[in-house]
């Protein structure tokens, strides 16, 4: 019994003891960005287009509508790029605040891709 009673006060101790240093290392402020990529001279949605945050793993992909949400970004000043082939790279810099949403409008433009000859030998 004396056994018992010791396992049950070394478990107590240590859920407390994890609990008080868990609740040490504090998450980071984030926020969610928001918007929609379109094309700047028709003004009509682009699809599939990379929409990042520089220095972070975040990032999400337009839909058919043009729109995209890219959740879990930190809070402060970040730079975006919306990236797509075939089209310009333009980038913003969004204040997003903390636990709050940002919008932003992307305009890309058309650009010509050239592509380099490959000569394969067989």
């Amino acid at each position: 019994m004396a056994v018992v009673r010791r396992f049950v006060l070394a478990l107590v101790v240590g859920l407390i003891w994890s609990t008080l240093l868990g609740a040490q290392t504090p998450v980071p402020p984030t926020g969610t960005i928001t918007g929609r990529v379109v094309d700047a001279t028709t003004q009509q949605p682009v699809a599939d287009v990379n929409v990042f945050v520089e220095g972070t793993r975040r990032g999400a992909v337009s839909g058919a509508d043009g729109s995209f949400t890219i959740g879990g970004v930190p809070a402060g000043s970040q730079t975006v790029r919306a990236r797509r082939i075939g089209f310009s790279a333009p980038v913003q810099i969004v204040v997003v605040p903390t636990n709050g949403t940002t919008s932003v409008i992307f305009a890309v433009d058309r650009q010509a891709v050239s592509l380099e000859d490959v000569v394969t030998t067989g």
